[in-house]
C-alpha cells in the first residue's frame, strides 16, 4: 500500500531526528523503477514500517507503508526485500505472498490493497473555492481493480474505505469457456466507470483505495467540476 504526497524533505528530517540511531536504516536507487528508497526503522506507534520513495523521473515523494522490510536491494535488474522474520521476497509478480497464520511457515497469495492520496492542489485558482463533480481514475489493465475513489478538500487525509465495484473481466475464462469457441487474450479496459463526487474546498486531492490481483497501472484522472468566489 502506498501514500503520495508532496514535501518528503522535511518528513525525512522528522524521522531522522526521532529514530535516527534506530536499526532498520537503509538507502538504496533502484533503476528499474527510477526510485531511490529510503528505508525507516519499525514505527512503534503504528506498528508499521514504512519507506520514503523518491522518483527520480517525476522529481515526487511517497510515503509506502504496509510492507514489513529491513532492508531493500536491486540486483540484476530485479528488486528484493529483507524482511523482518528473515526472509528474502523478490519485488515482482501481481499477489502479495503473507503467512496463511500467526507464526505459520506456510504461505498463501492474496490480492495486493493499495491506497493512494495525491498531493493538495489549488488547480490554477489560488483562494477560489472549488467543488469535483465527476472522477474518472485512468488504469491501464486487463481487468479494472476494486477500487473507491473519492475528493478530498483542504488537507482531509482520510482514506476512503474499500468498497467492491464490479469488475471488467476481458476474453475468456479458463476451465468455464468452451474450447473452439471462447475468445482468448483479452485485451485492455478501455471503458472505466465515472464516479460522483462531492464536497467543496480551496485545496483538492484525490483519495483512491482498492485491491487488485493481476498487474495494473493507474496512469491519470479524469474530472469534471466548476470553481466559485474568493469567500
Amino acid at each position: 500500500m502506498a501514500l503520495f504526497l508532496n514535501g518528503g524533505k522535511p518528513k525525512v528530517r522528522e524521522r531522522v531526528k526521532m529514530q535516527g540511531r534506530q536499526r532498520g536504516w537503509s538507502v538504496t536507487f533502484h533503476p528499474s523503477y527510477s526510485n531511490v528508497v529510503v528505508n525507516l526503522p519499525y514505527d512503534i506507534e503504528t506498528k508499521r514500517y514504512s519507506q520514503y520513495v523518491f522518483n527520480t523521473t517525476q522529481q515526487a515523494w511517497m510515503v509506502q507503508d504496509g510492507i514489513n522490510s529491513l532492508s531493500w536491494c536491486p540486483w540484476q535488474g530485479r528488486e528484493y526485500i529483507g524482511t523482518n522474520d528473515g526472509r528474502v521476497l523478490q519485488w515482482t509478480g501481481a499477489f502479495d505472498t503473507v503467512p496463511d497464520a500467526a507464526g505459520s511457515s506456510t504461505y498463501i497469495e492474496q490480492a495486493i490493497s493499495f491506497y493512494l492520496l495525491t498531493s493538495f492542489q489549488d488547480l490554477g485558482a489560488p483562494g477560489k473555492w472549488k467543488r469535483l463533480q465527476f472522477i474518472r481514475p485512468i488504469f491501464v489493465a486487463t481487468q479494472l481493480p476494486f477500487y473507491q475513489v473519492q475528493a478530498r478538500y483542504d488537507f482531509d487525509v482520510e482514506i476512503p474505505q474499500l468498497a467492491a465495484p464490479p469488475s471488467a473481466t476481458l476474453g475468456a475464462l479458463w476451465d468455464v469457456a468452451k474450447w473452439d469457441q471462447a475468445e482468448w487474450g483479452g485485451g485492455l479496459v478501455t471503458t472505466q466507470p465515472t464516479i460522483g463526487a462531492r464536497g467543496v474546498g480551496r485545496f483538492v486531492a484525490l483519495a483512491l483505495s482498492g485491491r487488485a490481483d493481476h498487474v495494473c497501472s493507474l496512469v491519470g484522472f479524469d474530472l469534471i467540476g466548476d470553481s466559485g468566489g474568493l469567500l
